[in-house]
C-alpha cells in the first residue's frame, strides 16, 4: 500500500498527515479510518474502503494507492467531494492518477 503525493485528509482527523501516511505505508493498525483509493480494478474513478479491509491479504497483494482518509464513511464522502471539486477545477477529469502525482 502506498500514499499518493497529493494526499487529502479529513478536517476532523486528529492525527497529523505525515504520521497517518507513515502508518498506512507500514500497514499499522489505525482504528476507525476510511481510505479513498484509486480504483483497484478497471472500473471507477475513486473508491472508499475501511482501512482494516485494506490490511487483508487480498488487498495486500494489490497495488493500492491511498489518496485520502477520513474518520467515518460519511466523512469519507465529504473528503471525496473535496477531491472531485479540486480535480474538476484543475480540468483533470481524464487524468486522475496523474492529478495525485503532482503533489
Amino acid at each position: 500500500m502506498k500514499a499518493a503525493e497529493k494526499f487529502y485528509i479529513s478536517e476532523i482527523l486528529t492525527i497529523t498527515k505525515e504520521k497517518l501516511i507513515k502508518r498506512i505505508v507500514k500497514g499499522k493498525s489505525i482504528p476507525s479510518l476510511y481510505c479513498i483509493t484509486l480504483p483497484l480494478g478497471n472500473v471507477g474513478v475513486l473508491e472508499i474502503y475501511e482501512y482494516r479491509e485494506l490490511l487483508k491479504d487480498y488487498y495486500r497483494k494489490k497495488d493500492v494507492t491511498v489518496v485520502g482518509c477520513a474518520v467515518s464513511k460519511q466523512d469519507a464522502f465529504v473528503v471525496l467531494r473535496r477531491i472531485v471539486e479540486d480535480i474538476r477545477q484543475q480540468d483533470s477529469m481524464f487524468r486522475i492518477p496523474e492529478f495525485f502525482e503532482e503533489g
